[in-house]
């Protein structure tokens, strides 16, 4: 299970698509779809924009805070949390032990 100090990356794993205001992930091996709800479609925004190769958990959850000042942070942490852990399931993200590097390459 991921923590707030662990770090996320994203596969090239899937094609995506905006449909009705929410965006659908495709993993095109499984021809699986996923839908994503707008915090999840935030969380994996931020992690494909990054000027990073991998972006912290709590830098996440911090910026979705920021976003949604009303929203409780421990619940935020909570639901980044699971929804990190299940994109790792089904290898939509890369779930990295500790903080994020910049990217070297």
């Amino acid at each position: 299970m991921a923590s707030l100090d662990d770090s996320i990356a994203a596969t090239d794993s899937f094609a995506s698509a905006e449909v009705d205001d929410e965006r659908i992930l495709l993993d095109p091996e499984t021809g699986t779809y996923y839908g994503l709800n707008p915090v999840g479609d935030h969380v994996l925004r931020m992690v494909e924009d990054a000027d990073t190769e991998r972006v912290s958990i709590r830098s996440v959850v911090d910026a979705l805070h920021d976003t949604f000042p009303d929203e409780d942070y421990d619940r935020l942490s909570e639901d980044v949390l699971t929804f990190v852990d299940e994109m790792e399931d089904f290898d939509l993200l890369l779930v990295h032990d500790g903080p994020s590097r910049p990217n070297t390459a």
